[in-house]
């Protein structure tokens, strides 16, 4: 692990980020795209929660395997976290100076979200209104800056004991759901707005609409468990490779990935639990990191038997290059064109393959220049 990447969990990545591209490029180019599932929504006194559009089955299963792409790239994150923890805590200086990165990292992304990356979604709003979940307010916490704030969080609680951090996998999960009707009825009706402004970064789900100075899909409290999750696998995967016995790991990730999936199955039909992405429901981090768990057994056997993800890999060294550079090549034609959202699924499909060979060697260049710049600004990213 000192010595090299694990190439197989910059594969999974890569097809993460693949996955992420048609999500987008859907958002762009398909008429009949599926999304807002689950998202609370005040109104008169009454919360709602947005249900599951009933569409083509074609495109529903394109929306359902782009799930995995945020609670994947989250596990995956914590995983990293765990690495860097095994190789930098050698002292309490470098204790430090990886919570101090931690810290600075989850800053520059919170920054970049409400800035640089709001201006990209801007710029699509403002000449085809109809991207994105543009509500006018002048805050948007997305994905970025739930990343910002989970490092943050990583930069104290990463130390913490295994077991504790498993059962606050478990606790958080089933506490927040418990109590979430309650939550957002308490946080709309509040005398003041400012609970309104702090949630959608913190533990409430607020979409377009709501009049307050901040919007988002992705508050920091309720995806915590996932990167937990992988804080603890990360960590008991470096312990393999220290003693050599990193092959059993994929022995692992099989039967956890099998027994996740067999409980979404229970809950989402057994028990008729709401599914639910805005903010994920059991059920939701369930089936999605039970799937990313047998896709990262599959990988790590595939590394094993020397077959090559290369592709994937290109990818999956530069995702937060591929992130700016796929939002803006997706959004292009369709915003220009005034045509946003006008385009049938097969047609959305050519323009996602397209779109991936045009980032494949702008990703492969980034990866360099990244490596050959290891102590910029650019570690941040």
């Amino acid at each position: 692990m000192r010595a090299h990447r694990l190439g197989y969990i910059d594969s999974v990545r890569g097809l993460i980020l693949v996955l992420m591209a048609l999500d987008h490029a859907s958002v762009f180019w398909n008429r009949g795209r599926v999304a807002s599932e689950g998202l609370p929504v005040y109104e008169r006194g009454t919360l709602a929660f947005v249900a599951e559009r009933t569409d083509s089955l074609a495109q529903r299963a394109t929306r359902f395997v782009t799930h995995v792409c945020a609670p994947g790239f989250i596990f995956l994150a914590g995983m990293m976290v765990a690495f860097s923890s095994a190789r930098g805590d050698r002292d309490e200086r470098s204790r430090r100076s990886l919570s101090a990165h931690l810290w600075a990292r989850g800053a520059v992304f919170v920054v970049l979200e409400i800035t640089f990356i709001r201006l990209i979604w801007g710029y699509n709003q403002l000449l085809w209104p109809a991207v994105g979940n543009g509500s006018g307010a002048p805050l948007g916490f997305g994905i970025i800056s739930l990343f910002g704030l989970l490092f943050m969080a990583m930069a104290l609680g990463r130390r913490a004991p295994m077991w504790p951090v498993l059962g606050c996998c478990v606790a958080i999960p089933a506490a927040y759901w418990a109590i979430l009707p309650s939550l957002a009825i308490w946080t709309y009706e509040a005398p003041t707005r400012l609970l309104l402004d702090v949630a959608p970064a913190l533990y409430l789900p607020v979409g377009a609409g709501t009049h307050g100075i901040s919007t988002g899909l992705y508050p920091l409290v309720p995806w915590i468990p996932v990167m937990g999750a992988g804080l603890v696998y990360g960590r008991w995967l470096a312990g393999r490779h220290e003693r050599g016995q990193a092959a059993d790991a994929k022995k692992l990730l099989l039967v956890v990935g099998g027994c996740l999936v067999a409980l979404f199955l229970l809950l989402h039909d057994g028990l008729g639990e709401r599914f639910s992405k805005y903010p994920p429901s059991p059920g939701f981090l369930a089936v999605t990191v039970g799937a990313l768990c047998l896709v990262l057994g599959l990988a790590q056997f595939l590394e094993e038997k020397g077959i090559s993800l290369g592709l994937l890999q290109t990818y999956g060294k530069a995702p937060f290059f591929f992130y700016v550079a796929h939002l803006l090549l997706y959004s292009l034609v369709p915003s220009l064109s005034g045509k946003c959202g006008h385009f049938s699924l097969p047609t959305t499909y050519a323009a996602w393959l397209a779109g991936l060979a045009i980032l494949y060697f702008p990703c492969r260049w980034y990866y360099d220049v990244r490596q050959s710049h290891k102590e910029s600004l650019l570690k941040y990213l």
